[in-house]
């Protein structure tokens, strides 16, 4: 998080530097376990990507019963959870987004079993335990992880309807986060982002979804309840792929904060993404 004034002297720069795998790779027919193995191998040693690439492999191949499933659904989760705290910690962040990966691979592979999704997961944990967070750059952090986790699921949502209540409920937590931040003022905290910086990032992230909710709400109240269930159904046999669209509503207002362009831009900017997610959420190819 570049954006995060962190001081040179006594944080340190980040957590320790991916280990270099210098293991052979896995044949293709490798059994589920094989690739869930090196994902926690590879989270460990700080190779996030490749982590999330094996765990989609590991949910391709499973083959065991439902219990199992919840189980490694779950190491998964608490895997992912206890690397974003190491990093928080050095005051950095984990690529959250990437559970609606394995998210979608779950839906395609399992469906029977899906319980929870890997992003609501992280997510819920996140707001249950930001009381806990020790002052405003741990809250922030925790809110990026947070929102980012919800901004991978509207990737390749499928209800227009859902995705919304999506956004206002992370539009609120953002709220929340901004009185968290500020309310440090008050004492003592850890960390080397003042109250206000801390404010004004999530606010300013927060902007990206409270945009895309009403935006989201406004374009399903002038559809049926038909028609809301078709687009469902194809967006469900057909997800698509909105990532582009969310990455440059988030980098706008991430540069905004940086003073790399103005808020009344950044707002347009908003807008205009906003606008490209819901046309893709509603073409049909």
């Amino acid at each position: 998080m570049g954006l995060l004034k962190v001081a040179k002297d006594d944080v340190p720069k980040s957590v320790a530097p991916p280990v270099p795998d210098e293991r052979p790779p896995l044949p293709d027919d490798a059994v589920w376990t094989a690739w869930a193995e090196r994902a926690s191998i590879d989270i460990t040693e700080n190779r996030m990507y490749d982590a999330f690439d094996k765990w989609k492999q590991a949910i391709a191949r499973f083959d065991g019963d439902a219990q199992l499933y919840a189980k490694f659904h779950q190491e998964i989760v608490d895997k992912v959870i206890a690397s974003m705290k190491e990093h928080i910690a050095v005051s950095k962040i984990i690529p959250t987004h990437l559970l609606a990966e394995l998210d979608e691979e779950e839906r395609l592979k399992h469906s029977e079993f899906r319980g929870s999704a890997f992003a609501d997961d992280v997510f819920y944990y996140i707001k249950e335990h930001l009381d806990d967070a020790e002052g405003p750059e741990e809250v922030t952090l925790l809110y990026l992880c947070a929102s980012y986790s919800i901004a991978g699921y509207l990737r390749f949502s499928a209800d227009i309807v859902e995705s919304a209540d999506r956004c206002e409920e992370v539009a609120k937590f953002g709220q929340y986060a901004q009185e968290k931040c500020i309310n440090h003022k008050l004492g003592p905290y850890k960390g080397h982002v003042r109250p206000k910086y801390g404010a004004v990032f999530v606010r300013s992230v927060n902007d990206f979804f409270i945009i895309l909710c009403n935006k989201l709400r406004d374009t399903a109240k002038g559809m049926s309840q038909e028609e809301i269930s078709a687009l469902t159904e194809y967006r469900l046999a057909h997800p698509g792929d909105r990532l582009e669209s969310i990455v440059g509503g988030l980098k706008a207002t991430i540069n905004s904060v940086g003073g790399k362009i103005s808020r009344k831009r950044t707002i347009k900017v908003l807008y205009a993404k906003v606008d490209e997610f819901v046309e893709l959420f509603l073409k049909k190819e």
